[in-house]
């Protein structure tokens, strides 16, 4: 939608303005895979470890481990 407004502004005839619509085009298309391929990626990631956390509970385990040994350090001052 985006190009096709910047085309009505632009003389088709014209060698440079196909450039610029070309190269916008190219940008556009470059841009939003490099853009949206780490951030599929990350997304994966967080998704991954996530669920791994939910199924395992291991750093929940361990925080409630060592708030048990906190609690019991300072009782015995």
């Amino acid at each position: 939608m985006h190009m096709s407004i910047v085309q009505w502004n632009l003389v088709a005839t014209d060698p440079w303005s196909q450039k610029i619509i070309y190269f916008l085009e190219y940008f556009i298309k470059i841009f939003s895979f490099y853009l949206v391929l780490p951030m599929m990626t990350a997304s994966m990631a967080y998704l991954y470890f996530s669920q791994e956390e939910v199924g395992s509970a291991k750093n929940l385990k361990e925080s409630i481990a060592k708030f048990g040994m906190r609690s019991s350090k300072n009782n015995r001052r």
